[in-house]
């Protein structure tokens, strides 16, 4: 897509702003100070850059793992946290981000609203309720990404079911209760 890149700029702006308001809820590290430069040192550029052309799968999720566990890794420095306690923070962070900047406002490469993920919270997991088996475990105890991903798979299984993209679980999320 090609924007002007003052509405690039606004977009990227709103994006970063909800995946930082996403940390008000319940994470250790709610700081602006903090979650702005982390934000930036992402490699946002890999996925967002549509010259870059087509995106798979693979592509997309060795590109979402490598930043989640750099994202953790940064996050659990800043407050001397044990190691992989912030792998679900990290990925709710980066999937706010990309909520916005790619399903939204389809920015990014092409293919890549197919992988987005969810992002996971309790409104989401309020929205599923009674419709998956699978019960969603709270942000702060996913302590691996191979546990975040699981989740995702079972996630995955509802939307395939129901012929949805990944992200379109989000329809389901309820922040009102």
């Amino acid at each position: 897509m090609n924007l002007p890149d003052h509405k690039r700029k606004i977009i990227l702006d709103a994006a970063a702003w909800c995946a930082f308001s996403s940390t008000r809820s319940g994470c250790p590290i709610k700081s602006r100070e903090h979650i702005y430069p982390m934000l930036d040192e992402i490699d946002f550029d890999e996925i967002l850059d549509d010259r870059k052309g087509l995106i798979t799968k693979g592509k997309f999720n060795a590109w979402h793992k490598t930043e989640c566990l750099k994202l953790s890794r940064k996050l659990e420095k800043t407050k001397n946290l044990e190691t992989n306690s912030m792998i679900g923070w990290a990925a709710k962070i980066i999937n706010v981000y990309l909520k916005i900047a790619c399903y939204l406002s389809a920015l990014g490469r092409e293919g890549l609203e197919c992988y987005l993920h969810p992002p996971l919270d309790g409104g989401l997991s309020r929205g599923l309720k009674g419709k998956i088996k699978f019960t969603i475990p709270t942000i702060m105890s996913i302590k691996s990404y191979s546990e975040y991903r699981m989740v995702i798979q079972e996630i995955k299984k509802y939307t395939d079911l129901n012929g949805w993209n990944l992200i379109e679980i989000e329809k389901l999320w309820d922040p009102r209760n």
